[in-house]
């Protein structure tokens, strides 16, 4: 598979708190207006990206950034902060600084903040523990790597093709109506054909908090259970 997965490069892209843009749709909003321009516009001299929505905590976040850069209005009161992170490898056709130039100028112009751009190491990420068995041989580790790469890239692109601004003016997914979109998007389908070809399960905790309630996937869970939030009853359900 031909996808160079050295000489990566990572970012974090944060939003501040004082931002107009509603809260439930920040990171559309970031995407609208920062990685979507910055794809299309370099995007022959990109081999690759990917992004991934991020929402820590101050104390307990380092991971692609230099969190103590990050003035106080990046941070909501109980000390969260909101991020895209994002992976990109440049293919040389053209300068890195140009490149990585042209992403700092969107993010500026949008009232958004890096603290800086480093060298990402796809290859230990992506071939880590969480996405290889550590038994297997180097050479399909090297194939793993790029395989996840490619996923994640081509998710990435699916998601930007669907982002559009409504009447509103808010960036939001395209509404795509059919049975067996619940939800209103291409998306849902997206989502399904992968579960049915992977039979992956989900698991979902039901949660509350001083009576109220909500319904959370895993990757959260851990985060929430430190600003109060309790299982219900022991409740999780798989399907």
């Amino acid at each position: 598979m031909n996808i160079p997965i050295d000489n990566a490069r990572e970012t974090r892209i944060f939003m501040p708190f004082n931002h107009s843009y509603p809260d439930k749709n920040w990171a559309n909003w970031v995407l609208g207006e920062i990685i979507k321009p910055f794809t299309e516009k370099f995007r022959t001299h990109l081999d690759w990206f990917w992004f991934c929505r991020c929402h820590n905590h101050r104390e307990t976040d380092s991971g692609g950034c230099q969190i103590e850069k990050l003035g106080d209005d990046f941070f909501c009161p109980d000390d969260h902060h909101r991020s895209i992170k994002l992976r990109f490898r440049i293919n040389g056709a053209d300068p890195a600084r140009n490149i990585e130039g042209g992403l700092l100028d969107l993010v500026k112009g949008s009232d958004c903040a890096i603290t800086d751009i480093r060298d990402y190491a796809a290859m230990e990420d992506l071939a880590s523990e969480r996405f290889a068995p550590k038994d297997i041989s180097e050479s399909k580790k090297i194939e793993r790597a790029k395989l996840i790469t490619s996923f994640f890239h081509i998710s990435s692109n699916i998601f930007l093709h669907c982002l559009t601004k409504n009447d509103a003016n808010i960036w939001t997914t395209e509404s795509c109506p059919h049975e067996l979109n619940y939800f209103g998007t291409m998306l849902d389908s997206s989502h399904h054909l992968f579960c049915n070809i992977t039979a992956v399960k989900t698991d979902v905790f039901i949660v509350e908090r001083d009576e109220k309630k909500d319904i959370i996937g895993p990757w959260d869970f851990v985060h929430l259970k430190k600003d109060g939030w309790k299982l219900k009853e022991g409740k999780k359900v798989r399907f």
